[in-house]
């Protein structure tokens, strides 16, 4: 399978992933982001870089991604990723007609808890032990009625596990395609209506920001 490249220099590759894909499988028969790039940087005679992910997309969930070259430029994404200076936007479909006025700015706060056992984020309107505090910006980009969906920007500020899925889903509006979080209509051919389409950051080695986005034809609209 050919590799999605948006941006590559001597220190990351910022990649497009497909929904379906995995970043990261412990399946050694099955292709997955990090393999993905290995073997394009093996076929560029690059073999001897120590690749690192520095985040995940959930399988289901399309969009761009950012990798390290080496261990220095993973250590330095990661404390850039801790402090909030990676900045991810998403595009999302959700079931439902979300109140509100559209292009306006509302911040949604909740406190989610891992369970294993499930693979699920559990989502509670307070604090409860060992949840972690989880908070988004979206705006309504438009909705229809006849379909019944409401089309949303979406800034992700603390990036939990299936946080915008769980979030969305727990305010009555589950994405489009997500039955893992309540989705209870057609699913036939078709993803998760998520789509993390701009992705901005500082680079390793000189601290230029750089935003890597997708064009408007490759977003959900």
């Amino acid at each position: 399978m050919d590799i999605d490249i948006r941006y590559e220099d001597k220190d990351i590759i910022v990649c497009n992933k497909p929904s379906g894909m995995p970043s990261e499988t412990a399946d050694i028969a099955k292709d997955d982001m990090i393999s993905l790039v290995r073997r394009y940087l093996r076929e560029k005679d690059c073999s001897d870089l120590d690749l690192g992910l520095v985040h995940r997309l959930d399988q289901p969930v399309s969009g761009l991604m950012v990798f390290a070259k080496d261990k220095k430029a993973l250590k330095a994404l990661n404390y850039s990723l801790t402090k909030g200076e990676i900045k991810k936007k998403y595009r999302a479909k959700a079931e439902g007609i979300i109140e509100g006025r559209l292009l306006e700015d509302t911040e949604l706060v909740n406190y989610l808890l891992k369970d294993k056992k499930n693979n699920l984020a559990l989502v509670y309107d307070k604090e409860m032990e060992k949840s972690k505090r989880s908070v988004l910006i979206y705006r309504i980009l438009k909705q229809d009625r006849a379909l019944n969906t409401s089309l949303l920007d979406i800034d992700l500020i603390t990036g939990r596990f299936h946080q915008i899925r769980a979030q969305l889903s727990h305010m009555g509006h589950p994405l489009l395609g997500d039955v893992k979080y309540g989705y209870r209509g057609d699913t036939k051919g078709k993803g998760i209506a998520l789509s993390a389409y701009s992705l901005s950051l500082k680079l390793p080695s000189s601290g230029k920001a750089v935003t890597v986005s997708l064009s408007d034809d490759e977003i959900l609209n």
